[in-house]
């Protein structure tokens, strides 16, 4: 797991700038959700596969738990932005920003140290999630967007108390993202059928499932950093250092895919509505946030070796007799 952060970070916004905007296009949580989750399914174990590590998989039970939490995570959020009649916003609001808290709490439940650069980054993100969104959260959806938020942010609760005992492992990380599908799967499915739904065989729901796996991969794999020298060099040792840097990310991701919708609905005429697209508070949201992901992110001196001095006393030199003198 020695990948460049702004390699990682750069990955993991395109794929949930592309997940989002085609989730919300689809609008069919039902029919969305076992044709996502099947995609995401083949596209990894093609990857497991074809590079010959699916003997590196082993269900613990902490890959097991970490599993139900990403399974929670992924269909909740995919519910969440495909939901009809709301826009991106209210779960953006709800379940990123909602997850700004989970990771300082596990991280003191972890006894994993709160640095506080963390705390400024954390405070950026949370003020970037209230400037961007408030301004465009609606009733509307609330109930909805609610339980997939409740469902989402437990999830991740779950998925971090694992992940903070095995950073760095990627024998766990193919583990967990192989379980956190065996579950994902037969839950989608489960809940097309029960609301009288049918798979979607749109094009859009296959993609959405490509773009899906690529924000659980490269999501979970700086999720899982924190053993690495430049890792240490930043403070990036803890759910508190890392998960605001993750949000901060995704929401740019999330506002990003909703300039891309308004592009494709209002064309050349974009401009004469860039009103509906950023309320006043929006770009000092993402302000707040690139400057949480640069807060984040620089590059720090790697810790000094502790100055040791040797206490112990010299060897005595060995006495020698000679001729009765010593």
């Amino acid at each position: 797991m020695t990948w460049p952060l702004g390699v990682l970070l750069m990955l993991y916004f395109v794929c949930e700038t592309a997940f989002a905007a085609l989730a919300k296009t689809l609008s069919d949580p039902l029919g969305t959700l076992p044709t996502a989750t099947a995609t995401a399914t083949l596209a990894w174990w093609t990857y497991v596969v074809v590079s010959g590590q699916s003997n590196r998989i082993r269900v613990t039970r902490d890959v097991a738990l970490a599993g139900v939490g990403g399974a929670a995570v992924l269909l909740s959020l995919t519910c969440a932005y495909s939901l009809p009649g709301i826009s991106i916003v209210l779960p953006l609001l709800l379940m990123k920003g909602g997850g700004q808290f989970v990771a300082p709490a596990m991280s003191a439940s972890q006894g994993e140290p709160i640095s506080r650069r963390s705390l400024l980054v954390l405070a950026l993100a949370l003020t970037g999630v209230v400037a961007a969104m408030w301004s465009r959260l609606r009733v509307d959806g609330t109930a909805a967007a609610g339980a997939c938020a409740v469902v989402y942010l437990g999830g991740y609760a779950v998925k971090l108390g694992s992940i903070g005992r095995h950073r760095g492992d990627w024998s766990f990380f193919l583990s967990m993202t192989s379980v956190t599908l065996a579950f994902a799967v037969p839950l989608s499915f489960l809940a097309c059928a029960l609301g009288g739904a049918q798979p979607s065989g749109s094009t859009l729901a296959f993609l959405a499932g490509i773009a899906s796996q690529g924000c659980g991969v490269f999501g979970g794999i700086f999720l899982m950093r924190g053993t690495a020298p430049e890792d240490k060099a930043r403070g990036l040792t803890s759910h508190a250092a890392l998960f605001p840097l993750h949000r901060s990310a995704s929401l740019l991701a999330g506002m990003t895919a909703m300039v891309i919708l308004a592009s494709l609905r209002w064309g050349s005429g974009l401009w004469a509505h860039r009103g509906e697209i950023f309320a006043s508070g929006e770009p000092i949201g993402a302000l707040c946030m690139v400057l949480a992901l640069w807060l984040g992110t620089r590059g720090g001196s790697p810790p000094a070796a502790p100055h040791v001095v040797d206490v112990r006393p010299l060897p005595r030199a060995p006495l020698v007799i000679v001729d009765g003198v010593a």
